[in-house]
């Protein structure tokens, strides 16, 4: 499966709240140095599919070399 079609799960699944979720890897800042680290953070989140797919690809051309997907979350309201 594409990483395009992975998005698009994440934004056409039930639940409603959607996150954009950046990963990459970068050297460990901390005493032991050197080693490689996997960072992996929020960077958006809404419930506007529009949005949230805009802030990908604006995501995605500011950062190219981080990897970013879009996970799919219930509220529970």
């Amino acid at each position: 499966m594409t990483d395009e079609k992975l998005v698009q799960l994440g934004l056409n699944d039930k639940d409603s709240l959607k996150m954009i979720l950046s990963g990459y890897v970068e050297n460990d800042k901390s005493e032991n140095g050197g080693e490689k680290v996997g960072v992996v953070s929020v960077m958006f989140v809404s419930e506007n599919k529009e949005l949230v797919s805009k802030k990908m690809e604006e995501f995605e051309a500011k950062y190219p070399k981080r990897y970013f997907m879009v996970h799919s979350v219930s509220i529970g309201y």
